[in-house]
């Protein structure tokens, strides 16, 4: 099993909030054994519940009330790694959030991402990975306003959100500061943490939108993704995998498809998966890119790998390829056939 991890500059957000907020950051990282050197090495990474362990202790220590909302106003593309570059030279913000599930964790293990389409509206949805419910809570606060404001003043996006959602309960009845960051008011015990996204805005390109750039970064981040440690095999993903590979066949690839083919329910799954170092999305990459390269060197035609990997349009699948790849299709099978030759 993979230890869980969380990169330098994701902590830094944490840290630079605290100090702003009048703690002294010393006697944490003392505590917690984060040395300068540490801190200055932007490829570092400390194991997730390391990361917990110092993210309660800023919150206790700054005594604010909404620390994790508070912490979003030290968003910066550094503090998102290589994916916070790529971001900002992405398409359209529909470009932008695929991309999040297969780099996020070069930010870190602390949740993943999905993009789920809704009748109305598009849903960013985050599942935290943290265990203290505290922790939870800010993170998930953290998270949700650093994306807005990442959009806003980094992206250049303009307009507000539909609306959000929390899983925890409100804490607080004072919802000033949320409306203050959102204009809106949260749902919260909600099933989900997320942004509800307007469907117009998704496709709308964006004013720093860098084709060549975004190519040349995701080829970089796809060398610091092969630095991470792989996953061992192990008997519970590789059933987690067999049943994903079942549903693609019958062309229903949803998290709640897979925890019902396996007869529990969708927590247990995505306990499961937690527990293992992986998650939904990571494995279904994971499976999609073998068996598109599998299915590209034997010839098989674009719209027919589309169709059986679950591709709702053939631009989604030459996308998510070239995320994976760092190729084209045609790049790949001209490699793969010269290679042969």
């Amino acid at each position: 099993m993979t230890s869980l991890s969380a990169s330098i500059p994701a902590l830094k957000q944490y840290l630079t909030a605290a100090e702003a907020l009048g703690v002294d950051i010393a006697p944490v990282l003392e505590k917690h054994d984060l040395t300068e050197s540490l801190l200055q090495d932007n490829e570092a990474r400390i194991d997730l519940a390391h990361f917990e362990d110092v993210f309660i202790a800023l919150i206790n220590a700054s005594k604010h009330p909404y620390f994790g909302l508070y912490a979003s106003n030290h968003i910066s593309p550094a503090m998102y790694a290589s994916l916070g570059l790529i971001s900002i030279s992405a398409a359209s913000l529909r470009a932008c959030i695929e991309l999040v599930p297969t780099y996020e964790t070069l930010v870190g293990d602390m949740g993943t991402t999905e993009l789920i389409e809704q009748e109305e509206y598009f849903e960013q949805r985050w599942n935290c990975q943290l265990k203290d419910p505290v922790a939870r809570r800010h993170i998930s606060e953290a998270v949700l306003s650093s994306w807005y404001l990442y959009g806003k003043n980094m992206l250049g996006l303009e307009g507000d959100v539909l609306g959000l959602s929390f899983e925890h309960s409100q804490s607080k009845s004072d919802l000033q500061q949320y409306q203050t960051v959102f204009s809106c008011t949260p749902d919260f015990n909600a099933p989900h943490t997320a942004l509800r996204l307007p469907k117009e805005a998704m496709d709308a390109p964006l004013p720093q939108a860098n084709p060549a750039l975004q190519d040349s970064l995701i080829s970089h981040a796809n060398q610091l993704l092969l630095k991470l440690a792989p996953k061992k095999e192990n008997s519970e993903l590789d059933e987690i995998r067999r049943h994903i590979l079942v549903l693609l066949n019958q062309q229903d690839i949803s998290k709640a498809a897979l925890a019902k083919k396996m007869n529990i329910s969708p927590r247990t799954l995505q306990r499961r998966l937690e527990e293992n170092g992986s998650s939904y999305q990571e494995e279904l990459s994971e499976l999609r890119f073998g068996l598109a390269k599998t299915m590209l060197k034997q010839g098989v035609d674009n719209e027919s790998i589309c169709t059986q990997l679950g591709f709702a349009e053939p631009r989604s699948f030459f996308r998510r390829f070239k995320q994976w790849s760092g190729m084209t299709t045609t790049e790949f099978k001209q490699t793969a056939s010269a290679k042969n030759s």
